[in-house]
């Protein structure tokens, strides 16, 4: 008995060693398994990091060398070379990172192959600059093929994004399956030990001292075992959060927690292919905030970050689980509408979604107001992959926008012409200035009650070399947006003020020169310091100047505002709100600002005749201006039964082709020459002639 209570707890003590020597085996294998994972996370994120670098000079190339084709000066494209040798470093930095990486590596010729192709066509732009002059270069630039290039490499990024995850798949699979067969081991070891060594154990030591301690022994044995275990789950789940992260944030926005770009497109594809394996529709909406960088500049990149976090939040509650909101940078957001009956359909989530961004916000005690505009594209409409669904939309997006804000525009084919033309607009209109193309051309405003001009109202005129005429409603809003108006706005300004000096010495009427100003010129730091400096130079007379200011400008930063108009009423400048009625059009801040005039926008002038309800507006606009001492103008007057309405409401006076049209200063003297530009005050000759 005794030798077979012997063998059997050598057996079981063998069996307890050998369960613990497995055990050792499976802690180095999954400490390895750890320090592989760890190593590949940070080398998968070295690489994507350079790869966006790589992308950041390759956009940085074609950038410099835009310079050089605008100017056409070689010493503009240093920075191009500067920018070359950059990509030729990033290529070879990532090279270097991913030379242990056999999927990576693959990757990399076609990676070079689309950098190279992009510098090339770079190259052949500046030499077509060089051999066929600014048209050809622009025109070749305007093919998008740099942006088509540029999406190649991030489709490419893309693919070696997904054999990194399918590779991490498979070792998880691996792993998953060797931690399942190990469990299954060490729990049966475990078992088997301690149930030979607790039957060994109790017939050998059976009312002996020893058992006790045996079992104390086994117990421990047994719970060593058991944290071992645990510290190997611990390390597999610690491997798998980190996988995790990192995808997660290369497809995820930092500050929003929103899908980005490149998972946005990648939903957009996969949206596209059911929706055409389903024949239903898919809708893309761009969107951006209005008014945003006024907050941001203003209160702070914080408040504006937290902003930005609640807009994210609200797009989210208003879309489903199915729907994807992504940030695509700044104040710019898309919405993926990933199944959809018909375009009504986007045009009613496109309403709700205005309204949410619309609802003010409370960060630190600030009530925000924003709001937003959105543009429209549907599959397969207006494309049929996610490049040009995108695209689409951000094109509508602009067009929403320079239809007043605050709207929503679905996407239609003129859009890409227009989009063309403008760009062409800006490159010709920087040229401009110094080509001394543009020209100020000057139109009489006439007093309802003397008959005489009171003032003259200067307005821009640009002649193309080639276009000929260029609208005003045509190149004004694209200087807007280019921020052009500054440079244009100061030249109006100075000509004006020089016209009306040179007026003044050759002993012609005193009137007032009306210039407008636009909102942005109005929101510079220096406005006041640069338009005192103007006077000065020019020796006009303040009181010989009116500045016409339109309400969005005036409420756009209200309290400002006041001061402003404020110190140039102080100095005898005359200041006029422009376009009246169509804007917030308020008694509060008429109140509140010091004014002298408001001009009746010709919309509603040229609806007096037709349409009563233009005449119920004007008879209040003119009953509210005389209590508030103001003067009232009549923009665009055309006929004279639209005299006669504003002469009968004691309007002050008017202005509009019914009297003359803009006219250059030369012309314009000639027009001082009249006794009267009313038609019922005995004036010998046609006024109204320029012959």
């Amino acid at each position: 008995m005794d030798s077979f209570l012997n063998r059997t707890v050598r057996l079981a003590f063998g069996f307890a060693m050998l369960t613990l020597l497995l055990m050792g085996a499976v802690s180095d294998r999954w400490m390895d398994i750890s320090d592989e994972s760890g190593r590949w996370a940070r080398q998968t994120n070295e690489v994507l990091t350079n790869i966006q670098n790589l992308l950041l000079a390759i956009e940085n190339v074609e950038s410099s060398s835009r310079e050089f084709v605008l100017t056409g000066r070689e010493s503009d494209l240093d920075l191009y070379h500067t920018n070359v040798l950059n990509v030729e470093r990033d290529q070879e930095a990532i090279g270097k990172l991913t030379a242990d990486n056999p999927i990576q590596q693959s990757r990399m010729p076609a990676l070079k192959s689309l950098a190279d192709e992009n510098i090339r066509d770079t190259e052949a732009i500046i030499s077509l600059r060089r051999t066929e002059g600014l048209a050809a270069a622009v025109a070749s630039i305007q093919s998008r093929r740099y942006r088509q290039t540029a999406d190649q490499m991030q489709a490419l990024v893309g693919k070696m994004q997904d054999e990194e995850l399918r590779l991490r798949t498979l070792r998880r699979a691996e792993t998953d399956r060797d931690q399942g067969r190990t469990r299954v081991v060490l729990i049966v070891g475990t078992l088997l030990g301690m149930l030979i060594s607790g039957v060994a154990g109790w017939y050998a030591l059976r009312d002996s001292a020893r058992r006790s301690e045996a079992e104390r022994h086994l117990v421990e044995k047994v719970k060593e075992l058991n944290r071992s275990n645990e510290e190997l789950v611990r390390l597999s789940h610690a491997a798998q959060k980190m996988t995790q992260h990192i995808t997660h944030s290369a497809e995820h926005d930092a500050l929003t927690g929103l899908p980005n770009r490149l998972l946005l497109n990648d939903r957009v594809g996969q949206a596209v292919a059911f929706a055409e394996r389903h024949q239903n529709q898919v809708a893309v909406l761009s969107l951006d905030l209005d008014g945003f960088k006024h907050i941001n500049n203003s209160l702070g990149h914080p408040i504006g970050d937290r902003l930005l976090q609640s807009v994210a939040r609200r797009l989210v509650d208003c879309v489903r689980a199915t729907d994807t909101v992504s940030r695509e940078g700044g104040d710019e957001f898309a919405v993926l509408l990933s199944e959809i009956k018909q375009p009504e359909d986007a045009a009613t989530k496109s309403g709700r979604l205005l309204q949410a961004v619309a609802r003010a916000c409370s960060i630190d005690q600030h009530d925000l107001h924003i709001t937003a505009s959105i543009g429209i594209s549907i599959y397969p409409d207006d494309g049929l992959d996610a490049e040009t669904l995108i695209r689409n939309a951000d094109t509508a997006l602009n067009q929403a926008k320079e239809d007043g804000r605050q709207g929503y525009q679905f996407f239609r084919p003129a859009m890409n012409r227009l989009a063309v033309e403008r760009q062409s607009i800006e490159e010709h209109l920087r040229r401009a200035l110094e080509r001394q193309e543009l020209a100020l051309h000057y139109q009489p405003i006439i007093s309802l009650r003397t008959g005489t001009i009171a003032a003259v109202e200067a307005l821009i005129r640009w002649t193309h070399p080639i276009r000929g005429s260029v609208s005003p409603a045509q190149f004004i809003p694209v200087a807007e947006d280019c921020g052009l108006i500054l440079p244009i706005g100061a030249w109006v300004l100075r000509e004006a003020c020089m016209q009306a000096r040179a007026w003044a010495d050759a002993g012609l009427p005193k009137m007032t020169m009306a210039v407008n100003v636009s909102a942005m010129q109005f929101e510079q730091e220096s406005f006041l310091d640069d338009l005192f400096t103007v006077l000065g130079e020019t020796g006009l007379d303040p009181g010989s100047l009116e500045l016409e200011l339109t309400e969005r400008a005036l409420m756009k930063r209200a309290d400002l505002a006041a001061s402003i108009l404020s110190t140039l009423r102080g100095k005898g400048i005359r200041v006029a709100v422009d376009d009246f009625g169509t804007g917030y059009s308020s008694l509060s801040y008429l109140r509140k600002f010091p004014l002298d005039a408001l001009k009746i926008d010709q919309s509603f002038v040229s609806q007096i005749t037709t349409i009563p309800d233009e005449t119920v507006i004007i008879t209040a606009i003119i009953s509210m201006s005389r209590s508030l001492n103001l003067q009232v103008i009549a923009e665009g007057v055309e006929t004279e039964d639209q005299l006669d309405f504003l002469k009968a409401h004691q309007c002050d006076e008017a202005q509009g082709y019914y009297f003359s049209r803009p006219v250059p200063p030369q012309e314009f003297v000639r027009l001082l020459e009249a006794r009267s530009w009313l038609p019922d005050s005995g004036c010998d000759s046609d006024p109204f002639s320029l012959d």
